[in-house]
């Protein structure tokens, strides 16, 4: 489960690159909506929630249904590439810090 009032972070990644379901409901602060970003960046909604009763509701699910355990976590490894061997992102990250470091620093290149 993806704690609504903390957020799982680091370990709903790890889940999801076991290809584990991480419940979560996605709320207003950024660190309620981190598993939530991973879902949605990998098109899987399949254990993001939307109410406190539907979050519940999916975790009893998940929990309980072996086959639709399977199925979700099937359709998460199917699609986990997307968020750990995206290369492009790590290009604009790295523009982003050179650009930032030369804003600062105009005589480092």
């Amino acid at each position: 489960l993806d704690p609504p009032h903390f957020g799982g972070g680091t370990t709903s990644l790890e889940a999801l690159a076991a290809g584990t379901p991480v419940v979560t409901r996605p709320g207003p602060f950024l660190r309620s909506r981190m598993a939530w970003g991973c879902y949605q960046k990998m098109g899987v909604f399949d254990a993001v929630a939307n109410s406190a009763e539907e979050y519940v509701s999916r975790a009893v699910q998940l929990a309980a249904n072996a086959d639709l355990r399977a199925h979700v976590a099937g359709k998460i490894r199917a699609t986990a590439p997307v968020l750990f061997e995206d290369r492009q992102f790590v290009r604009d990250i790295e523009q982003f810090f050179k650009q930032a470091v030369q804003t600062e620093n105009p005589d480092i290149q």
